[in-house]
């Protein structure tokens, strides 16, 4: 159970540090991102749904305290963190309720 959560939320922080890391950089350069490649970034941010909407409420605040570019690393090592969290949350429970009809299956027969 323990290394279900852990490598969940690996994978999940790495997944949307990866995928903002590489939006920002083509922002950066100026290099060609359609507007499909959007769609990821939304569902994650959805997904990352509690810490999302508090980050972003204080955002002007960040940004009095971070500045810009501070403030939108901040955002992405928070939200990434918060996505970990809620992917393993949900690896957990769903190995749990896995676990409990199985259980119960062989217990019935």
């Amino acid at each position: 159970m323990k290394k279900t959560a852990l490598v969940s939320f690996l994978t999940a922080t790495l997944l949307f540090l990866l995928y903002h890391g590489l939006w920002w950089f083509c922002r950066r350069y100026q290099i060609y991102w359609p507007l499909d490649l959007n769609l990821p970034g939304f569902f994650m941010l959805l997904v990352a749904y509690p810490w999302s909407s508090l980050l972003f409420s204080y955002g002007r605040e960040m940004t009095i305290a971070f500045g810009p570019e501070g403030r939108q690393i901040a955002h992405a090592v928070l939200l990434s963190i918060g996505l970990g969290v809620n992917c393993a949350a949900i690896a957990c429970l769903a190995r749990g309720v896995f676990t409990f009809f199985k259980v119960k299956a062989r217990t019935s027969n």
